[in-house]
């Protein structure tokens, strides 16, 4: 693995350097050129005193005389190196307890180290990396974690270290573990090259995935909450003329029974008056929705109720409908009739996208603990495209000519008042699972 302690070797073999008859070099200095990096990143002092004399790439180490040093100087000497090497081994260990990578670049771009952090989200590279070219490490890390703008963030450093500049806030996706995490690059160069250049930098890695979902969350909210005052708004502007239009109608059917065009012109009326009303009424009830009235509610029972609801309706189709549940179910904490509602909806949509002869089936279980109820909805229906998995739960997508798109969002956001979290994953031909995960808590669970 690429790390501080990877840069300082114990024993270095140099060959004789011109000047420096009589003498040698200490083991850490024989390193400089490894550590010159290091050395600007982490502010360690590895002072030395002697005179500076040049390699064959031209760069200076330091060396000492060992004709000149009495046994006692020597030994102190060895003790420094011991405790230099110390102080970069503990470094090391606390970079890797750090949540993100730090990667050190020297002024050329090549890789002098790359710490253990932000392991889960992106794993660093192998030890033979290091003083490669960083643009050759992060292409061929773009290919393994199929993430094309990581091959984007290498242009960037290496215009910020030619300028001696920085760059921040560059973010791009990969894939590890199966799961999709958003990174986020921040580079700085150092002023402490030649002539006062860049001599190298530091590159910073964080996994801001939770960061970005607590801040979309937070936009969210605040939307939700101007989308309420509308929606109130809309509701007492809209309502009170659709009471008048329908009344209307159904005055006009009465009064002219013996007319056909007008009854059946009425009756349209009064219909789309109807459906105007419940969409109003959906809207206002996902933008404001009112607050939970939290009761002992059995999940058993909640579970029970819904199947023996939906029972009608999968007759009336053609579909089976199997509920099983274990017989551990414990008593929770929330609004019952606004679960049954949710838990009802998602039963109705599964039916809805299953043809005769399918099977819809609704499970409950739970692990005990502090685990959470887990209640699966699951059909064996057309399921829903890839595209638009993730825009189902968004309001006013809908794949129904009949459908206003809300009715998804309104049971999410019923889950989530309730404390609770809702998953969907589908594919196309196969059918679609939704899981609905309800908080359990202590005294919950002692009280089943």
């Amino acid at each position: 693995m690429c790390s501080v302690a990877d840069s300082v070797s114990r024993e270095p073999k140099v060959g004789p350097l011109e000047g420096a008859e009589s003498s040698r070099v200490s083991p850490l200095a024989g390193n400089r050129q490894e550590l010159d990096s290091l050395d600007r990143v982490i502010n360690v002092s590895n002072k030395r005193k002697g005179k500076a004399v040049k390699k064959s790439s031209g760069r200076s180490c330091q060396v000492r005389s060992t004709t000149q040093e009495s046994p006692a100087r020597q030994s102190s000497h060895a003790q420094t190196r011991g405790q230099d090497w110390e102080a970069f081994t503990n470094l090391d260990g606390l970079l890797a307890s750090l949540p993100m990578a730090l990667v050190g670049v020297d002024d050329e771009g090549d890789v002098r180290f790359w710490s253990n952090g932000c392991q889960q989200a992106f794993p660093r590279p192998s030890k033979a990396d290091c003083g490669r070219p960083l643009e050759t490490v992060l292409a061929r890390m773009a290919r393994r974690y199929h993430a094309p703008g990581l091959e984007g963030l290498a242009g960037l450093i290496r215009a910020a270290l030619k300028k001696g500049s920085s760059t921040s806030g560059w973010q791009f996706e990969i894939r590890s573990n199966g799961q999709a995490h958003l990174i986020q690059a921040d580079f700085s160069a150092l002023q402490t090259g030649a002539n006062g250049g860049a001599g190298g930098g530091v590159l910073l890695l964080q996994d801001v995935t939770a960061r970005e979902r607590l801040e979309d969350g937070t936009r969210e909210v605040s939307n939700l909450a101007s989308l309420g005052q509308l929606a109130a708004c809309i509701a007492h502007e809209v309502r009170n003329p659709l009471s008048a239009v329908k009344a209307a109608a159904q005055l006009l059917v009465q009064e002219n029974s013996g007319n056909d065009l007008v009854s059946r012109y009425a009756s349209i009326i009064d219909r789309e008056a109807a459906r105007l009303e419940r969409l109003v009424g959906d809207f206002l009830l996902y933008a404001k929705p009112p607050s939970p009235q939290r009761l002992p509610v059995s999940v058993e029972d909640l579970v029970r109720r819904c199947c023996e609801i939906l029972q009608i309706e999968a007759d009336r189709r053609g579909v089976r409908l199997e509920c099983r549940h274990k017989s551990t179910l414990p008593i929770i904490s929330a609004d019952h009739e606004a679960l049954l509602q949710a838990l009802l909806n998602l039963g109705k949509n599964a039916l809805e996208a299953t043809g005769e002869g399918g099977k819809v089936s609704i499970t409950a279980a739970w692990e005990g603990l502090a685990a959470p109820v887990k209640i699966v909805v699951r059909d064996t229906g057309s399921g829903i495209p890839r595209k638009n998995l993730e825009r189902v739960l968004i309001p006013f997508f809908s794949t129904k000519s009949y459908g206003t798109g809300l009715g998804l969002p309104i049971t999410k956001r019923t889950i989530e008042l309730q404390g609770g979290d809702i998953s969907l994953t589908s594919r196309s031909g196969r059918g679609t699972r939704v899981e609905v995960s309800l908080p359990v808590s202590r005294s919950e669970d002692a009280s089943r």
